[in-house]
């Protein structure tokens, strides 16, 4: 089991690189928003600037540890017709989006 799951994390890191410009630009996306209304906050009330940039680095630090993808991902599969092993062989969907059936 445990070598499944390596394979499968070694697929998406190479999936990721294959995609780096899609990558960076849903990094840069993502990051975008919170900077910018952390730089209103901190026009509204310049004496706070230290409080609303530790606020927002954290913000942008928990965001990323607690999003989940999954959805998008077999959203993205549905869309492109490739969910269709998912009815052949459910054990691929166990191991690649940790359902259990």
């Amino acid at each position: 089991m445990i070598t499944k799951y390596r394979a499968i994390l070694r697929m998406k890191y190479v999936e990721m690189f294959a995609y780096q410009l899609s990558t960076m630009v849903w990094m840069f996306g993502t990051m975008v928003q919170p900077l910018i209304t952390m730089m209103v906050w901190m026009n509204i009330y310049p004496d706070q600037g230290d409080t609303f940039v530790l606020y927002f680095v954290a913000l942008i630090m928990v965001e990323r540890l607690i999003s989940a993808w999954d959805v998008w991902e077999m959203d993205r599969q549905i869309r492109e017709a490739r969910a269709n092993q998912f009815c052949t062989a459910p054990e691929y969907a166990e191991t690649s989006f940790g359902i259990s059936g």
